[in-house]
Formats: C-alpha cells, structure tokens, sequence
C-alpha cells in the first residue's frame, strides 16, 4: 500500500478508500491505525502537508478515536501551526483523559510547564 507514496496523499487515499469499501475481499487489513501508519511515514518523510491530509482522513474516518487526534495534533505541531495542535490535541484528551502526551503537549503549547 505504501507504494501509492510516490503519487502522493491523494492517490493514498484514494487506494485506502478503495480497499476499504472492497472489506472483507481486501487482502488487507485495515483497522484504525492504518491511516496514522501512512500519515506517520510521511510525517517522519518531512511531508508534513501530506501528512496532515492522510491524517485529516482517518479523523473523519475514525471520529471517537482519540489517537487520531492526537496525531492529527502532532502533525500540526511539526507544521507549526499552533491552533489546529491545540484543537485536536484537545479533542484527544477529551476522548481520552489518560492521554498523557495529550496532555503534556497542550501544556507546551499553552506556555506552561
């Protein structure tokens, strides 16, 4: 699946949403870290952008899980822009109150210590 890279975050999710729809006739299994997984490869590739795009995806895939947002969250952060962090780190500790890292980087980003 990672092979869609090259062609972007488009044709990522694209084929996501194709092997999704095919279920159980996909050879693949796909759950809700599948998306964080993708947007984690380009995250750590320096494609933030695409990053936050497969992210955004698996948020509205995925509206109750909290690591979604939480992800979502940390892609903002590396994109630098603090209110959208801030927003999604937010909805990941309401989802989730033991998310500490949530927690920890809302703390950061609300300049306290």
């Amino acid at each position: 699946m990672l092979v869609a890279n090259a062609k972007g975050p488009q044709a990522v999710i694209a084929r996501y949403s194709e092997l999704k729809t095919a279920g159980s006739s996909s050879p693949y299994a796909l759950d809700e870290n599948t998306l964080i997984a993708l947007g984690y490869h380009f995250l750590f590739a320096g494609q933030t952008d695409a990053a936050i795009q497969i992210l955004q995806r698996e948020v509205q895939d995925y509206p109750q899980f909290w690591n979604a947002y939480d992800s979502l969250g940390e892609a903002y952060l590396k994109a630098e822009q603090k209110e959208p962090a801030i927003e999604n780190y937010q909805k990941s500790v309401d989802l989730n109150p033991q998310n500490q890292d949530g927690v920890e980087a809302l703390k950061k980003l609300h300049g306290q210590k």
